[in-house]
C-alpha cells in the first residue's frame, strides 16, 4: 500500500544520508575500521574474533580492516600467548586513542548540530521507534 511504499523510501533514503554523514564525520576512516577502532580504544585491548563481531565482518575482512589500522600506527599487534602464536591482542596506540576521542567528539557535535532544533519529546519518540526498528531488524 502506499503506506508502506512511503516508509521503504523514507528508510531508504535514511540509509543513504546516513552512509554519507557517517562517512564525513569518520573521515579519515571508513565505518568498519571506526567500528574496530572504537572496539580496541573502548576495551583497552581485544581480539580478532570481537572485531569480526563489531564490524559485522569475516575474519578475512577483519585482517584487511586491522592491517589498515597497523599501517596507520593507530593499533598494535600483540601476542596474547607465547606458547600459542595464534593468540593476537590489538591494543591501541597513544595516536589510536586521540584519533579515537576526535572522532568521537566530531560525532558527538554532529548529532547535536542535527537535532538542536528538535523539540526533546520528538527526540525521544525517534529515539524509541529506532530502537525498535533495530530490534526487529537484528530479528529479521
Amino acid at each position: 500500500s502506499g503506506v508502506e511504499a512511503g516508509l521503504w523510501s523514507q528508510m531508504d533514503d535514511l540509509s543513504r544520508a546516513h552512509a554519507i554523514f557517517v562517512r564525513s564525520v569518520l573521515r579519515p576512516l571508513s565505518v568498519q575500521q571506526f567500528r574496530a577502532l572504537n572496539e580496541v580504544c573502548a576495551q583497552g585491548k581485544t581480539t580478532m574474533k570481537n572485531i569480526c563481531r563489531t564490524a559485522g565482518t569475516k575474519p578475512p575482512t577483519a585482517c584487511v580492516i586491522v592491517d589498515h589500522l597497523v599501517s596507520e600506527r593507530l593499533v598494535v599487534r600483540r601476542r596474547s600467548n607465547e606458547q600459542d602464536r595464534r593468540g593476537v591482542e590489538l591494543r591501541p596506540t597513544a595516536r589510536g586513542l586521540r584519533l579515537w576521542k576526535t572522532l568521537k567528539q566530531r560525532m558527538h557535535e554532529a548529532v547535536l548540530g542535527l537535532t538542536k532544533d528538535l523539540p526533546k519529546d520528538d527526540l525521544q519518540d525517534m529515539v524509541q521507534i529506532l530502537e525498535d526498528l533495530t530490534t526487529r531488524l537484528e530479528r529479521w
